[in-house]
């Protein structure tokens, strides 16, 4: 009787998208929880009943339907793993075309027009091939299903150990002057030399701004390493990495957070959009901003969403909603405390233009530094909205402590392989301190934080030698050696 069901009737049709979503959560485990799916399940199946609505006006045959609505949303489904497939072979110098998304819509529009004629003009019943697909979907559902049981019950056995608590060990010697913290990560923003070495741009009324505010900076800083996960774990550690841990979880669990804590600090930070600085175990208040969340955001790139590179929408919403409610954090009731707040600018896509408006003529793509005078115009418009934030902060607590910093620089077409190097390891690094830090010009951000600790509390950390320690592993990544020129 099963038998004869799974062969008759189209289920398949209506469990794909349930499927990809338990296949995601799954996968993501470490990063998402159940409640992030809903939204996409109930749109999810939506559309799925909609397409196979209108199909079947066209087909007139349910099987066929079926069989062709499933196809279609599997491949949707699978546009950007096929997109980072091609991207990663270009950046390896084993596909020619840039314009990846131009050709893969194409490329979709031919292969699911072909397999709409093949299927309707089909002569046989296609009672095994629905037979397979129903059985095949039914046994991917309960595999992914143990994986989130098994992951689950991993996850609650693992929580208590995920980090050997080093932080206890950190004492601050003088609370006579315990600041509010604002720390501030402006991603793949370029250090002044960088900008006017390789983007001939002269950063001047931000630098002005931010002197004329008391602010330091330090213009020959650098980033230990040089990808988000990679130089906030450590900086967030203010040590090298652990390659013992995960970089997830060297974030999420860092020794600030439970130093600062355990000294009375209460920890607020906003959502950035993106899940290496989505969740922090410490957090005492947590601002959440518009667009997707994080379980959301995996799909934007893995599935047929992944064309927002060409639209903008997702990331132009979710950095309007974050330098709308940036100022909640300064609102927030609690002395003291420290705010992080992360955002995903100028690093690209690169959606404004420097009056704040949603470029006209489009370049969104993740990867895609170029051309600069869209980088600059991005951080052009980034700069009036931290300037505003300052002003708030030291408005409302002139006793701040603000530290405004980028993980990383851009990546840059350069002549050898040393320019591509500084422009992506020189970064911006300024400070506002009632108390003396005593951070000297060329620092790195690994010992960002020995110097504000020491600086603020006295907690006497020593200060690490200044490496560049993930230069080996950038010099070997394939988008740095594109970004070399070829002679």
């Amino acid at each position: 009787m099963v038998r004869h069901k799974l062969k008759l009737y189209t289920y398949h049709s209506f469990l794909v998208i349930p499927f990809i979503v338990l296949f995601l959560f799954a996968h993501n485990l470490d990063i998402t929880k159940a409640e992030m799916t809903y939204r996409t399940l109930i749109i999810g199946i939506g559309l799925s009943i909609l397409l196979y609505l209108l199909t079947q006006l066209l087909m007139k045959n349910r099987l066929k339907t079926g069989i062709f609505v499933t196809l279609v949303l599997f491949g949707l489904f699978q546009y950007g793993v096929i997109y980072e497939f091609f991207e990663s072979l270009y950046y390896k110098g084993y596909w020619p075309l840039n314009n990846i998304h131009r050709y893969l819509i194409v490329t979709y529009c031919i292969v699911i027009l072909t397999l709409f004629i093949l299927i309707k003009k089909t002569k046989h019943d296609l009672l095994r091939i629905n037979y397979f697909l129903n059985a095949l979907i039914i046994i991917l559902l309960v595999f992914n299903l143990l994986i989130v049981s098994f992951g689950n019950y991993g996850k609650k056995n693992t929580a208590s150990t995920t980090r050997d608590p080093i932080s206890q060990s950190i004492k601050f010697n003088d609370k006579t002057f315990s600041p509010n913290i604002y720390y501030i990560i402006l991603d793949g923003y370029a250090g002044n030399t960088v900008l006017n070495k390789y983007y001939h741009f002269q950063n001047t009324e931000f630098v002005n701004f931010l002197k004329n505010k008391n602010f330091t900076f330090c213009d020959s800083a650098f980033s230990n390493y040089y990808f988000t996960s990679s130089s906030l774990a450590a900086t967030l550690n203010f040590d090298f990495l652990n390659d013992s841990i995960s970089q997830s979880d060297q974030i999420g669990n860092n020794r600030l957070f439970s130093s600062l804590k355990n000294n009375k600090y209460k920890i607020c930070h906003m959502k950035s959009g993106y899940a290496v600085t989505g969740s922090f175990s410490q957090s005492d208040a947590t601002i959440g901003i518009d667009g997707p969340n994080e379980f959301e955001k995996s799909l934007l790139k893995h599935t047929i969403l992944r064309l927002d590179d060409l639209i903008g929408f997702f990331a132009y919403n979710r950095l309007k909603s974050q330098f709308k409610k940036m100022f909640e954090l300064v609102e927030i009731k609690a002395d003291p405390k420290f705010c992080f707040l992360h955002i995903v600018a100028p690093h690209p896509p690169f959606i404004f233009d420097r009056k704040g408006n949603i470029r006209a003529k489009h370049q969104f793509a993740e990867h895609s530094w170029e051309p600069k005078e869209f980088y600059v115009d991005q951080l052009i418009y980034v700069n009036t909205q931290i300037e505003k934030l300052v002003a708030e902060i030291l408005k409302k607590d002139s006793n701040s402590t603000i530290i405004i910093q980028s993980d990383h620089g851009p990546w840059i077409n350069g002549e050898n392989q040393e320019e591509v190097f500084e422009a992506r390891s020189n970064i911006l690094y300024a400070y506002y301190s009632k108390k003396t830090l005593q951070v000297p010009n060329k620092t790195s951000s690994v010992n960002t934080f020995r110097y504000v600790l020491n600086g603020l509390f006295d907690c006497q950390l020593p200060i690490l030698s200044d490496e560049y320690a993930g230069k080996e592993v950038l010099m070997k990544d394939p988008i740095f050696t594109k970004k070399v020129k070829k002679k």
